[in-house]
C-alpha cells in the first residue's frame, strides 16, 4: 500500500488566505505528522510519498524539514494517475484517483479511532 500526502494545506498549514502568504507564514501540521509517523512504523509494507503540484523540489523541501530522517519517504510531483486501487491520498482537495482520497482531518480521525487507514 502507498500513502500519498499533499504538501500545501495538508502537511503544511498556511496562514493568511488572502494571497499574501510568504514562505515564513506556515506551520507544520503536527497532528498529521504524528499520525503519519505512527502509521509508517506500525503498518507493514507501506510506502510514503510526499507530493505537490509545486513539483518534486517543493515537496522535498517540506518533507526534509518536517520528516527528515524520521521516516522513509520519497518526494514527487503530484500525478493523480499514480495511485492505484489499494493506495490512500491525503489531500485538502478531492482528487479523482483510483485509490481512496481523504482529508487530513478525516484520516487522522480514522487513525485514532480504528488504527487502520487502508
Amino acid at each position: 500500500m502507498r500513502l500519498f500526502v499533499d504538501v500545501d494545506d495538508t502537511l503544511v498549514l498556511w496562514q493568511g488566505l488572502d494571497g499574501e502568504s510568504s514562505m515564513d507564514s506556515w506551520t507544520p501540521n503536527e497532528a498529521l505528522i504524528k499520525a503519519i509517523i505512527e502509521y509508517v512504523y506500525t503498518t507493514p509494507d507501506v510506502y510514503l510519498y510526499i507530493w505537490s503540484g509545486g513539483g518534486v523540489g517543493y515537496a522535498e523541501l517540506f518533507a526534509e524539514r518536517l520528516l527528515g530522517d524520521v521516516v522513509p519517504y520519497a518526494a514527487l510531483s503530484k500525478d493523480t494517475t499514480m495511485p492505484q486501487d489499494d493506495d490512500v491520498c491525503i489531500d485538502d482537495q478531492f482528487l479523482k484517483v483510483k485509490g481512496r482520497c481523504v482529508t487530513w482531518e478525516r484520516w487522522c480521525s480514522e487513525e485514532q479511532s480504528t488504527g487502520d487507514n487502508s
